[in-house]
């Protein structure tokens, strides 16, 4: 994957056939699959940043639960819901101190010390926490509900046992109840509601695997308050009770 970060200048991106204009401190990524150049450009300076993309999966979830990682890396499975219209920006007082991480980036690689690697790695995961928390989105695009879903989507990873309603996640989102609903859907690929059930029926399968509490007991801290409810969800989505789960795959973890 490539990471692109525009320094300064301008210039046409055509990706994958469509032309949009690049400025000073845009960044977006681009995959493997991508095809594209710049046109036209003018005093145009970018950082391009090349990586393998497995490396995304070693990052801690606290930083994929980031509004902006979910922007930049799509961690939100988004669908072609206005995708191209999207401009992602970092904020301003923030490109000197990327500038500063980029250079010592590319000093330690023509140094060639014992260690660089490592340093090398861990200024990368640095500048991956510093646009995580450092973008912004133009919200004159049409993009912008994506942003807002995205700020939902990462609060409803830290409070899925809350009392969720469609009215509250609407709310949030500062969306219009009327729409709100077809919007997520589009952007995520399923229901509102169907992505806090799924949310936390996966989080209970982390504390069936990692605590001996009763099964109850975790239905209740991930935001079930009947129990039959949730070993029917629970069966429907993994084919199997919670108590088989721990069964299967409780043994495995131990070795």
């Amino acid at each position: 994957m490539e990471l692109v970060i525009v320094f300064s200048g301008s210039a046409l991106h055509l990706l994958n056939g469509k032309t949009s204009k690049i400025n000073s401190g845009q960044v977006f990524l681009l995959k493997k699959s991508d095809v594209h150049t710049y046109i036209n450009p003018v005093d145009l300076q970018i950082c391009n940043i090349l990586f393998d993309e497995h490396f995304l999966q070693y990052l801690q979830p606290d930083i994929v639960a980031t509004p902006g990682f979910r922007l930049l890396f799509h961690s939100v499975p988004v669908s072609s819901y206005n995708v191209q219209n999207i401009n992602l920006f970092i904020k301003r007082e923030t490109l000197p101190e990327i500038v500063n991480l980029l250079s010592s980036i590319v000093e330690a690689e023509k140094q060639k010390k014992l260690g660089v690697q490592t340093k090398i790695i861990s200024d990368f995961l640095n500048l991956i926490y510093i646009l995580s928390n450092n973008i912004v989105l133009n919200e004159k695009e049409s993009g912008f509900y994506i942003y807002n879903i995205s700020h939902l989507v990462s609060h409803l990873e830290r409070t899925f046992s809350n009392d969720w309603s469609l009215a509250k996640m609407a709310q949030y989102a500062k969306m219009p109840l009327s729409n709100f609903r077809h919007v997520f859907t589009e952007i995520i690929g399923e229901s509102p509601i169907r992505y806090l059930l799924d949310l936390r029926l996966k989080k209970s399968t982390e504390l069936l695997l990692l605590n001996n509490m009763h099964i109850g007991e975790i239905a209740f801290l991930c935001g079930f308050h009947d129990l039959n409810y949730f070993c029917r969800q629970f069966r429907k989505k993994y084919n199997m009770s919670p108590s088989e789960y721990i069964k299967k795959y409780k043994l495995n973890l131990k070795y």
